[in-house]
């Protein structure tokens, strides 16, 4: 164990320059992020995922070039591996134009099919009650009519304007023309039929193309995943809105233990760098960032946080020897729970790449990252605002009292 050896107290001479290291990392990857991107994966980004099994050698270079050509793909990705069953084959594709802007147009126009029912019925409202209006009332109620008659038509205007992009771009994926209901809730019936029906096509066509590049597969037994626009938007916002509660959470949670500013801000910068050391990595690694990915990113803001307030609480709150001392032993403490999670994530990632299963890879990749950033974060940043916190605060007090 790490905390049973004797090693140097190396907060001993001049620990700032302990700092040196995290920053740069933290430079690095700030940069990678911005001016790199973090690769995101369909999950976020929308797209096909289609994992199959062959016994059949292939070209790899030839099916990659076919996918392009045939589907005119920009953003692709084909990765073969070896099976005790025969060859792993994973092809990732971006969406397909005409597709994924058939599909984003389905949720608005759904949204003002629901508003034109609704403004129907206050309609049929409006006209029951008109019957029966006296005259002083009458002139209200057909001022009232009229504008929901406006609206209805510029609601059922919109909706048409909807359908015919879906329509148009179906019609591409189909290679046939589409016939177009007049009544807007047949018309719905009809579009989800469409856009359901190109999706089958798509993938079809996809495994056409595999297929006269001589990969040998059954269609049955293949993975396919598809990630509508409208469905990776979702998940991005609601991945947002996780982060943002989190973050929230935290900062009130770290303030209502230590009370205090310069303690709390460094148990939180030690949190916030181990995220931005990650996906820094995430950049570097090429880790796309996906569901899995984005959980062992919010798994790594508690494990930052154990740490930090780990070495702040021992620092701050304890009395025994100097405060270097105290955070010494701590390090060694926090040293062993950080290799120790670091040497089972090691062992997830060799499982991922013996299995290839990719959401183990991504989850242990991304923890790896993160807690190597956390030990350079947590020692050489967080410990160096806490030692500086607790000796010049003592200083102050001395002159003080002098």
């Amino acid at each position: 164990m790490l905390m049973n050896l004797d090693l140097p107290n190396i907060y001993a001479g001049d620990y700032r320059r302990f700092a040196v290291i995290p920053l740069a990392m933290i430079l690095l990857s700030l940069y990678l992020i911005f001016f790199v991107g973090v690769p995101r994966g369909i999950d976020l980004k929308g797209g096909t995922l289609i994992t199959l099994t062959t016994n059949a050698s292939f070209d790899e270079g030839a099916l990659k070039d076919a996918l392009s050509k045939e589907l005119n793909a920009r953003d692709l990705a084909v990765r073969s591996y070896s099976l005790p069953t025969g060859t792993g084959l994973e092809i990732e594709l971006e969406q397909d134009e005409h597709l994924a802007l058939a599909e984003k147009n389905l949720a608005p126009f759904h949204a003002k099919v629901t508003e034109a029912n609704t403004l129907e019925v206050d309609i049929l409202g409006v006209e029951t009650r008109l019957k029966n209006a006296t005259p002083d009332i009458t002139p209200q109620l057909e001022t009232e009519l009229a504008d929901y008659g406006n609206r209805l038509a510029s609601v059922r205007a919109e909706a048409n304007s909807h359908a015919d992009i879906i329509i148009t771009n179906t019609e591409f994926v189909l290679g046939t023309k589409l016939e177009k209901a007049e009544d807007l809730n047949a018309l719905e019936t009809q579009l989800s039929n469409y856009t359901s029906e190109a999706r089958t096509v798509y993938k079809e066509r996809i495994f056409s193309v595999i297929v006269r590049t001589g990969v040998e597969f059954d269609p049955a037994s293949a993975s396919f995943k598809y990630v509508s626009p409208t469905l990776s938007e979702l998940f991005l916002q609601k991945a947002v809105n996780i982060v943002t509660i989190s973050a929230v959470l935290t900062i009130i949670a770290v303030f209502l233990v230590f009370r205090t500013a310069v303690p709390s801000i460094a148990v939180l910068s030690g949190a916030l760098s181990d995220i931005i050391i990650a996906m820094g990595g995430m950049v570097l690694f090429n880790i796309p960032l996906t569901l899995p990915s984005f959980a062992a990113l919010l798994m790594l803001i508690g494990f930052s946080l154990d740490t930090d307030m780990l070495l702040t609480i021992r620092t701050l709150k304890r009395t025994e020897g100097t405060a270097r001392e105290r955070a010494y032993e701590t390090m060694k403490t926090g040293l062993t729970m950080s290799m120790a999670a670091i040497l089972a994530f090691t062992a997830l990632f060799i499982l991922s790449m013996v299995t290839h299963i990719s959401t183990y890879y991504q989850i242990s990749a991304v923890a790896i990252c993160g807690l190597v950033g956390d030990i350079f974060a947590t020692w050489g940043i967080n410990a160096v605002i806490i030692l500086w916190y607790i000796e010049h605060r003592k200083h102050e007090h001395a002159h003080i009292g002098g």
